[in-house]
């Protein structure tokens, strides 16, 4: 029987979906491919943190425009098929971070200063990291999937599996695309 991992997605990742660069290929392979190859030794399970979804869209406005200029408005396809996809839960479920997660970023900020002796992390970045520690005592197959470089660095401190789509160093060998493995 083939293990089940989770894998919780920043918006730094989940972008790679919409704005193609680099790690978008293997973002792609995870949502479109990897579970449907019936010989992989994992099967996986993808959460999108709701607290996510306008960081996504803004993160796609932004770099549709850095392409391409500001009276372009075709990121707005894009901003669609996000959308659509959200609504049909096509790729990932939508996990909620509520209010009790809360209790759980004062933990990862306290930590952060002790560990960093600065502010490295938006409020958002802290509570995902929070969502994912919580999630990481009942799992220990999860993993984050981010491409920012600070909430790497707290999650790693935190004891969290953080992969990287840019670093296939990072991509434990049951997770990577069949031209990655060796």
């Amino acid at each position: 029987m083939a293990k089940v991992s989770k894998l919780l997605f920043d918006s730094s990742a989940i972008t790679k979906l919409y704005c193609y660069e680099n790690g978008s290929n293997i973002v792609d392979y995870w949502l479109k491919e990897h579970n449907k190859n019936k010989r992989r030794e994992e099967t996986l399970i993808f959460y999108l943190p709701n607290i996510c979804v306008v960081e996504i869209m803004k993160a796609i406005c932004d770099k549709y425009q850095e392409k391409v200029g500001l009276k372009d408005v075709s990121y707005l396809n894009m901003i669609a098929t996000f959308l659509k996809d959200l609504e049909t839960s096509k790729y990932y479920s939508i996990c909620n971070i509520s209010m009790s997660y809360l209790v759980y970023t004062k933990d990862v900020i306290e930590h952060m200063y002790n560990e960093f002796k600065e502010d490295i992390l938006s409020p958002i970045d802290a509570l995902i990291l929070a969502k994912a520690y919580h999630m990481k005592q009942k799992d220990s197959n999860l993993y984050v999937a981010a491409d920012d470089r600070n909430l790497q660095l707290v999650g790693v401190k935190l004891g969290l599996n953080i992969i990287n789509p840019r670093d296939i160093k990072t991509i434990p060998q049951a997770l990577r695309p069949p031209q990655f493995l060796k």
